[in-house]
């Protein structure tokens, strides 16, 4: 049990850093708060299922696509910032998202809210999340891979070695920044869902942290950045 939760752990924060690679690895864009959208995958699992009695996988498509939703919405002017400020810009985010939580009775404010218990047994359980954490580290990996042979990863450093240079040759930022946003959000949304149904009890100060954002920018760059399995 004890390796089961350890490995499930590693396939996790290897999701982590891999979604926020395409952002920042191959994009340029050092979005330190990216992990507003792991706690937003956690509560929209959480709430559907608890609140409006959805299953675990329809939740689980429903965060995915708000999480990715919701970046392109507020990509439209977020993006526009560079360096330092588009940075200071995500994690206020991450504390807006977490201090908007914390004052709404449907996600059970401060006090957190209680998933229901998987079915099966715990054992069962920790067999489940760790292959579908595995599942999605692999998922991510082909993702991150097909990107970086394809036109959208040329574009996508094209745009983090000279933004201006890149306008100049024809490649508009603005969608493909988003677009770079909108997949790092679906995987780390993903990676939230799975984790609050795992632990089956979540509150704000837990899902809407900064220092895993700080590992996940550590694992990229120990690793490499811009590059399919430096993260991993």
């Amino acid at each position: 049990g004890y390796w089961i939760r350890l490995l499930t752990n590693i396939f996790m924060f290897a999701v982590l850093a891999e979604s926020v690679n395409i952002i920042a690895g191959y994009c340029g864009y050092l979005a330190l708060g990216n992990m507003f959208f792991f706690g937003l995958g956690a509560y929209t699992v959480a709430v559907l299922m608890t609140k409006f009695a959805f299953s675990f996988f329809s939740a689980l498509l429903t965060a995915g696509l708000g999480a990715s939703a919701f970046s392109v919405i507020v990509g439209l002017a977020v993006l526009r910032l560079k360096g330092q400020y588009f940075l200071m810009a995500t994690v206020g985010l991450l504390e807006l998202l977490r201090e908007i939580t914390t004052n709404l009775s449907i996600t059970g404010g401060g006090q957190g809210i209680t998933l229901p218990i998987f079915p099966g047994g715990a054992m069962v359980a920790n067999y489940f999340f760790y292959y579908y954490m595995f599942g999605l580290m692999i998922t991510s990996i082909i993702c991150t891979f097909f990107i970086s042979k394809s036109y959208l990863g040329y574009a996508f450093r094209a745009i983090k070695f000279d933004e201006d240079a890149a306008s100049v040759m024809g490649i508009n930022p603005v969608p493909y920044k988003t677009a770079a946003w909108a997949i790092s959000a679906f995987f780390t949304s993903l990676t939230g869902a799975g984790y609050a149904y795992w632990m089956s009890y979540i509150d704000p100060g837990e899902v809407y942290q900064i220092m895993p954002s700080v590992k996940m920018y550590l694992m990229m760059i120990l690793g490499g950045a811009g590059t399919v399995l430096g993260p991993i």
